[in-house]
C-alpha cells in the first residue's frame, strides 16, 4: 500500500518508482524466457503477428524489437503483472476495481545493444483515447543514459494531452511546437536497477534514446485501467480496452 506521500508525489509529478519488485532469481528466469521467445522471433518461419524484428538493409533479421501479448507467451510473464506489490500499488492509484490491460501495452522492449532504436516523445494517454490508465514499467536490467533509459517530464501530465505530429503512422509530441519543446527541455533521465518498477500517469510524457552501449535494457511493460473507465469513448478505429481481472 502506498504511503500519502507516495500518492502525493504520483499526483503531482506523474510517477512513481517502487525498487526491487523482482529479485536476481526471477529476473534470469524471465529473460530466459524472453530469449527463447526471441530465438523464435527471429526464425522467420516461427514469428508471430505480435513479434517486431528490426531488420538489416538486405532483409534479414537483425535483432528483436519488441515482442507483445507477453502475458499469452507464459504465465509467469502475467505473474510479474500481478505481482502482489504491483497489484497493491495499481489499486491504490485507481481503485479497488483495477484491471491489467490485454490489449494496451502487454509487452516485452528488447533495447537490444547498439541496435535498440530511440523512441520520440509521446503521451501513451495520446492514442488510448483517455488517460485513466496508469502505465507500468519493470526494468530487467540496469537503465541509465548509456543504454537509453526512460526519460521523463516530470509533472506534464497536469497539462493534458500535448500537440502532436505524426512520425509514420506514431502520434508523437510535436517538439517543434515552442510549448512542447519547452516542456522537453525539462526532461530527466530515469536511472534504476534491475527488479524495479516504475509506475507513470498516462499522460506523462516519456522517450528513449538509442542504445549505443553493449549492454542491453529489456523491459516488461504492461498497463492498468479501473473496470468503470473501461466504458469511456475511443478514437474512432481503436479497439475497446480488454483487461483482465487483477488476483485478490
Amino acid at each position: 500500500m502506498l504511503t500519502a506521500v507516495q500518492h502525493a508525489f504520483f499526483q503531482e509529478q506523474g510517477y512513481l518508482r517502487i525498487p526491487k519488485v523482482l529479485d536476481a532469481a526471477r529476473i534470469a528466469h524471465l529473460l530466459h524466457l524472453i530469449d527463447e521467445q526471441r530465438g523464435r522471433a527471429l526464425t522467420t518461419s516461427a514469428r508471430g503477428v505480435h513479434d517486431l524484428v528490426d531488420t538489416n538493409p538486405d532483409g534479414t533479421p537483425m535483432e528483436v524489437y519488441r515482442l507483445s501479448r507477453v502475458m499469452q507467451r507464459h504465465p509467469d510473464f502475467q505473474a510479474v503483472a500481478t505481482d502482489a506489490q504491483i497489484t497493491a500499488v495499481a489499486r491504490d492509484l485507481l481503485g479497488a476495481d483495477a484491471a491489467v490491460c490485454v490489449n494496451r501495452h502487454n509487452m516485452m522492449v528488447a533495447k537490444a545493444p547498439r541496435v535498440g532504436r530511440p523512441i520520440a516523445w509521446h503521451q501513451d494517454g495520446a492514442t488510448w483515447g483517455h488517460d485513466e490508465l496508469v502505465a507500468l514499467i519493470v526494468f530487467l536490467s540496469h537503465a541509465g543514459p548509456s543504454n537509453g533509459c526512460l526519460e521523463i517530464i516530470p509533472g506534464a501530465h497536469r497539462q493534458g494531452i500535448l500537440q502532436t505530429t505524426d512520425d509514420h503512422g506514431f502520434a508523437c509530441m510535436d517538439v517543434n511546437d515552442p510549448a512542447v519543446g519547452a516542456l522537453v527541455g525539462q526532461a530527466l533521465p530515469v536511472v534504476v536497477e534491475a527488479g524495479d518498477a516504475l509506475f507513470f500517469h498516462a499522460l506523462l510524457p516519456h522517450a528513449s534514446k538509442a542504445n549505443t552501449s553493449e549492454v542491453g535494457r529489456p523491459t516488461l511493460t504492461f498497463a492498468y485501467i479501473a473496470e468503470h473507465a473501461k466504458a469511456l469513448k475511443f478514437p474512432t478505429g481503436m479497439d475497446p480496452i480488454q483487461s483482465l481481472p487483477l488476483p485478490n
